[in-house]
């Protein structure tokens, strides 16, 4: 079963992005409906600076974070909306994205 949610959590302890994290971000992303919000739970401080860059390049939204506990941040992020075209391609023929095309 296949079902997608809309808010999921996430705990990736003291993994930096490069060393692990990503593997279970990914997976847990995949997992939302477009535009769903994971949660995302860290004691690494290096993702406090890596990650907003990651999700700008794979364009899903970073929320931000927040301090919850001593060493432990809480990081939210929306993701990305699926683009795709009448003939069922992602993006337009001209390159531009629409916001019509998006679900």
């Amino acid at each position: 079963m296949n079902a997608e949610v809309a808010v999921m959590a996430l705990d990736c302890g003291e993994l930096p992005l490069g060393g692990g994290f990503l593997a279970l971000l990914r997976p847990a992303l995949n997992g939302l409906e477009p535009g769903g919000m994971l949660a995302v739970l860290s004691r690494s401080t290096s993702v406090r600076e890596d990650l907003s860059s990651w999700c700008r390049a794979e364009r899903h939204e970073y929320l931000g974070f927040e301090t919850i506990a001593a060493g432990i941040d809480r990081h939210l992020i929306a993701r990305r909306f699926l683009c795709s075209t009448a003939n069922g391609q992602r993006g337009s023929t001209d390159g531009k994205r629409r916001k019509a095309d998006c679900v």
